[in-house]
Order: structure tokens, then C-alpha cells, then sequence
């Protein structure tokens, strides 16, 4: 008999790191043996239907049209998501979730009599500079606390992101499993032909390209990037500054590189199916999040053979090549600095330890048979 395997995640949105995740292991995952369901809050891109049909996957929304606001898009999802689970009897669901206040979710699927509830921990912390933050911070405690034994299986994809969603006991016994993030190396690995191709389309023949692909939020840290890149320049105006993504700084980024007169060398690109090409352009890439569960995309900037620049508030989990390294947000300037300088062009083949753990060949093979323990 079929298994009804469901796999949640807040939103279905274009790149999407948790929607990054849950697609990479499905190209590599049997999905004819058992009935897979996709189950989100709300869906804001149709660009992997084609996929998930080919893959005779569902797509389920839980509400029938977008809320931007997180806090009511929450309390939507938790209004009527118990009798979307009640509805399709799933066997196994699994919540990728970012918060404390999502493990309500697997609550409600044990009201509903879902046997395995499985909460899979993807963010490490959230942003907590302002009252809204605050408020937020202390509703993941709260929920954390309450709902702590609403799931049977607990799975973080780091030391950090099991911290932030599991307590110290769970952490302690051995409970939380721990699913690494996968990428394609292959897709991702160093191309001469297409390195050249972008560079002479940008322009940035003769120059250091410093790289950032991320959503342009708060938790991404572009705009310290964008003050460690002005201080750079300063004394090396052979680097062009390259970052890649949307969101809703995206237009206060670009107010800042008109201030600051650097419109000729910082470029913009939106999201693109090109990300090989994009990496392979760059000398150095730079990801000074605030806060990452695990972040996929520093992965696929390894798999390239970049020299990589990431921030200490991420685990430590993600510098996997030599030529990687984590420096503190708290940091002088001008060390992460001098670090860009000295790591940039430091590119180097693929080794065999990240293909050996990262490879999606074996991680999506290993996460296919928890969901099917």
C-alpha cells in the first residue's frame, strides 16, 4: 500500500531557500512508489509546476490567496490548516519551518491523527532589532516551550538550526536527526566558457568581482556588504561588486550605490537561471548573513571552487573548502577587507570531501528513506 508522504513549507516562492531545498531532493527521489504532496501557506510562483508534474507531485495551498503579511499570514495558516490535514489523511507530514510558532502545525496534525510529525529546522535565529522583532522573538520561545513534544521526529540541517527550534535535552539525548543540504556539484562546477561569456556581457573584463546572490533582506546583511565594498574600493578600485537577487530592499540597496556614487561599480542582476555562470564570474563570494540555518547557496559557491567570505553567526558547518573562512559582523571593516583581498581569485577545484557529504545523489537518497522510515 502507498504511503501519503507530505512535505510543508510556509511559502512556495522562486528561489526560495527551503523551496531550493525541497526540489533539489525531489529530482533525485522515487516518487512514483508513494503519493508525495507539497503542502504551503500560500503559493506566489508557478515556475516549478511543470517540474512537480513531471514528478507526480501535489501542490496543496492552504490559503486560497496571498497575504505579504507574515504575522496575518500565520494566523491564517494556523485558522485553517488543521482541516486541510484532516481533509487528505497524509501518513507522514514534515514541517520545514523557520520559528518556534510554526510547531503549532504538528500539533494540529496529531489532532488530526497524523502518525509521524516530523519538524525539520531550517533558520538559526531572526531579526530582533526593533519592537516587532522583539515580539516575535519571544512568540518562538513561547511556542518552542509549549509545543515541544507535538512532533516524533526532530531534524535540523545544522548544529545551529537544531539550537534555535529543539531544546537542550533533545539536543542533549540524541533526538534531533540531522539532514545535510545538498547541491548538484556538477551543475554548479567552475565553467571557463561561461565565466567569460558573463563577464564580457557585465563588462567586467580586468576586474575583481566580489559576488552576493541572496534575497535583498535584512537577515542577508547586503547593506553591510555594501559598507565593507565602499571601504574596499577605497584602495582597490580594480573590484566591481556583483549581488544577485530580489526583495524588498532591493530598492533601498540601489538608493544607497547612488549615494555613494557607486553606480559603476556595483551591478545589480535579478534573480536568473544562470547561477553557474554567475559564480564562475566571480573571484570571491561574500555572504555576511546575520543569522542562516544552513545556507544552500554557500554550498553551490564551494561547489564553483570560489574562496568564500561568510559571517560568524552561521554555523560553522558551512566552510567545508580550505579556501573559506567566517569573520564576526563585529569586526573591524577592514579585516573583512583585507580578507576579500587576500582570498579573492583563490579558486580551487572541487574537493572530494564536499562530494563526498554533499553530493544531492546521496543526501536526497538519505533524506528519501527518513521520510520513508
Amino acid at each position: 500500500m502507498k504511503k501519503r508522504i507530505c512535505i510543508y513549507s510556509e511559502k512556495w516562492q522562486l528561489n526560495g531557500g527551503v523551496e531550493k531545498y525541497i526540489l533539489n531532493n525531489l529530482q533525485y527521489m522515487d516518487t512514483t512508489a508513494n503519493e508525495y504532496f507539497i503542502l504551503v501557506s500560500q503559493i506566489e510562483t508557478n515556475e516549478y509546476s511543470s517540474f512537480l508534474e513531471d514528478k507526480n507531485v501535489k501542490l496543496i495551498p492552504v490559503l486560497d490567496h496571498i497575504i505579504n503579511n507574515p504575522v496575518k499570514r500565520t494566523f491564517n495558516t494556523i485558522l485553517n490548516i488543521k482541516a486541510v490535514l484532516k481533509k487528505y489523511r497524509f501518513d507522514t507530514i514534515e514541517f520545514n519551518i523557520s520559528n518556534g510558532v510554526s510547531l503549532i502545525y504538528a500539533y494540529l496534525a496529531k489532532i488530526v491523527d497524523i502518525d509521524r510529525r516530523i519538524v525539520h529546522s531550517h533558520n538559526s535565529y531572526i531579526t530582533d532589532n526593533h519592537l516587532n522583532g522583539k515580539l516575535k522573538l519571544f512568540a518562538h520561545y513561547f511556542f518552542k516551550f509549549i509545543f515541544r513534544n507535538m512532533a516524533t521526529d526532530f531534524v535540523a540541517c545544522s548544529d545551529k538550526a537544531a539550537e534555535w527550534m529543539f531544546t537542550s535535552k533533545k539536543i542533549r539525548d540524541g533526538q534531533v536527526i540531522y539532514l545535510k543540504n545538498g547541491v548538484d556539484t556538477s551543475k554548479f562546477a567552475f565553467c571557463e566558457e561561461e565565466r567569460k561569456s558573463i563577464r564580457e556581457k557585465y563588462n567586467l573584463q580586468n576586474k575583481l568581482v566580489v559576488g552576493n546572490i541572496g534575497r535583498m533582506h535584512s537577515q542577508k546583511n547586503q547593506i553591510f556588504l555594501l559598507k565593507i565594498f565602499k571601504a574596499l574600493t577605497k584602495k582597490h578600485p580594480e573590484f566591481t561588486l556583483l549581488l544577485i537577487g530580489e526583495g524588498y530592499l532591493f530598492d533601498y540597496l540601489n538608493s544607497i550605490v547612488k549615494k555613494e556614487k557607486m553606480e559603476k561599480k556595483v551591478l545589480f542582476v535579478k534573480n536568473t537561471n544562470q547561477v553557474r555562470g554567475f559564480l564562475s564570474a566571480m573571484d570571491v563570494f561574500v555572504l555576511p548573513s546575520i543569522y542562516e540555518g544552513f545556507p544552500i547557496v554557500g554550498v553551490e559557491a564551494q561547489a564553483n571552487g570560489l574562496p568564500c567570505v561568510f559571517s560568524e553567526r552561521m554555523t560553522k558547518e558551512v566552510c567545508i573548502n580550505e579556501n573559506t573562512i567566517q569573520l564576526k559582523l563585529e569586526d573591524d571593516i577592514e579585516r573583512w577587507v583585507t580578507f576579500i583581498v587576500n582570498y579573492a581569485g583563490k579558486r580551487i577545484e572541487i574537493p572530494s570531501r564536499l562530494k563526498k557529504f554533499f553530493d544531492i545523489q546521496k543526501t536526497a537518497k538519505e533524506y528519501e528513506l527518513f521520510l520513508l522510515k
